[in-house]
């Protein structure tokens, strides 16, 4: 913040010296000495104390007063929500692209390697949880959605028919009824 623009006595936010955490502070002085008669001659510093903290003075520069408290902390609650918000959006695409990478492996009827990082496989989980599908991979699930017999001509809602059927009929088999 400019030096001329602190107001003595008003909670002000700043990063705490020693561990960079937002603190509250609150401006006892604004000293500006003239230095110099060449180019900024003036040096500017802000003394004043940590409302949470022991009563000791403390001095900082003008640039480190970030501004009003209460606007700050919200800024930093948002920000928190937002990360937490993204670390959660982050975590359940990672879960999809796991689930996505089960799915295929049981599609092509290959076993599904143990290790989720590991490059020499079918189907790898990428960045951001997407599914990266390797030649070895991708010759497997084509042939495995052959084996499907979709005809071209049949519709999705055939389709759908059909695999209905298909699976009461297995149903049946499996059950003897």
């Amino acid at each position: 913040m400019q030096a001329g623009k602190i107001k003595i006595g008003v909670a002000y936010a700043i990063k705490h010296p020693d561990n960079g955490q937002l603190v509250r502070f609150r401006p006892t002085a604004v000293v500006t000495r003239r230095e110099s008669d060449h180019k900024n001659p003036h040096k500017s510093v802000v003394e004043g104390r940590i409302l949470d903290a022991p009563a000791a003075v403390i001095t900082v520069k003008p640039d480190e007063v970030l501004g009003p408290y209460e606007d700050y902390q919200v800024l930093v609650d948002r920000k928190q929500r937002e990360k937490e918000d993204a670390s959660r959006k982050d975590a359940r695409k990672r879960a999809d692209g796991l689930e996505l990478r089960r799915l295929l492996y049981r599609l092509v009827e290959l076993p599904i390697p143990a290790e989720v990082g590991e490059y020499d496989q079918a189907f790898r989980i990428g960045f951001a949880g997407s599914v990266d599908i390797t030649e070895a991979g991708r010759g497997a699930l084509l042939s495995a959605l052959r084996d499907l017999n979709l005809d071209e001509h049949e519709t999705k809602e055939e389709a759908h028919e059909k695999h209905l059927a298909d699976l009461h009929e297995e149903g049946r088999n499996i059950f003897g009824r």
